[in-house]
């Protein structure tokens, strides 16, 4: 990478943001109160020079007195956090729009952008009506707006019904129709007594070394019900297209743990090609290929930036531990703007004894390593690169970014 700065400005996206219950217990200090301080100082250095950074927050602030992650996959974190992932960058702009951004219902969610608010973090993905749940940002002269869309919710996961109003104040691609169902089995095994029987199922599978969901891919196709979804938002983002420069999608879809995308998310990306820009992926927990689907540019999934390694629900030699920070360069120039350049640093969350994550990139991790360490390191890289279709200069398998190549011309926006 140049030294010289040649571009306008640099937009920086990251993974999935959460808390999970290892992390949780290690943050909790001896006289009460938790302190996340150091989890992600480690990314000051990368992230210096980005003029913003977007990432998707997987988890909600909704008191102390609703439980810290209370149930199994249910999130809630304490207000704490929000000071370490302040730290991320200056605009912060956090996607709400994720499977868990309902686990402590609306009044969850409201007072969740309540204190994002008071800590002057930016939020997209959520509100009472279309026009407040996307992101206007201006950066000097650059017109951006941001999008988060989920397009699952947790809703049969947890058992906990979500009414149709609720659902509609996330934006969303699928159907609130849909997804408000639960079946009265599911509201059995997600009951007090069901949740008990599915723990103890759930610690033998721990047991035996295997994580509580087993990886899998969304290949089930789209419903005529969620396309109306669909077809709504593709007409909110050619409407942003009209007064903005830049358009951007935070999209929280995918299986889990899975490769290669499935069908499902696949068809989604297709339809979104052209009507936005860039769309950033997340859920899956694992990093996917980052490719061009015509005029936009697709990370299908960048991973979870702080996912705790020893976490009950991690798929087993997944590499989930490893997520991606996308850059993107933009330039302005004679009225005209366009996507220069687009690149990526990979980095990993590193669990200590005590079970607290600090999030390292990956080539400062691997120059502070021994001889061994870096051995690993590299086969891990090795197989991360593969699985994105990213190509490396040759000899330099850690790189602090891996520029991506482009098909043609940086796209006029």
């Amino acid at each position: 990478m140049d030294n010289q700065r040649d571009y306008t400005h640099k937009i920086s996206f990251l993974g999935d943001i959460t808390l999970d219950r290892p992390m949780l217990k290690a943050s909790l200090q001896k006289g009460g109160g938790y302190v996340f301080s150091g989890m992600l100082e480690g990314l000051g250095a990368l992230l210096s020079e980005s003029d913003c950074v977007i990432g998707n927050l997987e988890t909600v602030f909704a008191g102390e007195e609703k439980g810290y992650n209370p149930g199994i996959l249910s999130y809630n974190s304490p207000d704490s956090l929000l000071r370490e992932i302040k730290k991320l960058g200056d605009p912060l702009v956090l996607g709400l729009a994720n499977n868990h951004c309902l686990d402590m219902g609306i009044p969850g969610l409201k007072r969740t952008m309540s204190l994002l608010d008071q800590h002057h973090i930016l939020y997209t993905g959520a509100g009472e009506a279309m026009g407040e749940r996307f992101l206007t940002l201006c950066l000097k002269g650059l017109r951006l707006a941001v999008f988060s869309c989920a397009s699952m919710m947790n809703t049969k996961e947890n058992g906990f019904p979500h009414s149709i109003e609720e659902l509609q104040f996330v934006n969303s691609f699928f159907s609130p129709r849909e997804a408000g169902i639960v079946t009265w089995k599911r509201r059995l095994l997600c009951s007090q007594p069901g949740r008990w029987a599915r723990q103890k199922v759930l610690d033998r599978r721990q047991g035996r070394g295997q994580g509580i969901i087993k990886p899998y891919s969304d290949n089930q196709p789209i419903s005529p019900a969620a396309q109306e979804q669909i077809s709504g938002i593709l007409t909110e983002l050619n409407q942003a297209k009209k007064n903005h420069d830049l358009v951007m999608i935070c999209l929280h879809s995918g299986g889990q743990f899975n490769e290669e995308p499935g069908s499902y998310t696949e068809a989604l990306m297709e339809q979104l090609a052209g009507h936005a820009d860039i769309v950033a992926g997340h859920h899956p927990h694992v990093v996917q290929r980052a490719v061009w689907e015509g005029e936009t540019f697709c990370a299908y999934s960048m991973g979870s930036l702080n996912m705790s390694p020893s976490a009950d629900y991690v798929a087993p030699g997944s590499l989930s531990a490893y997520s991606m920070a996308l850059h993107v360069y933009i330039s302005q120039k004679e009225e005209r703007t366009y996507i220069k350049k687009i690149s990526c640093s990979f980095l990993k969350a590193v669990e200590d004894e005590s079970a607290f994550v600090r999030v390292v990139p990956v080539a400062d991790l691997h120059q502070a390593s021994s001889l061994s360490r870096r051995a690993e390191l590299e086969n891990d890289m090795e197989q991360i690169l593969t699985r994105c279709g990213i190509e490396r200069r040759e000899g330099e398998l850690i790189q602090k970014e891996y520029e991506i190549s482009s098909k043609g011309q940086p796209p006029v926006l």
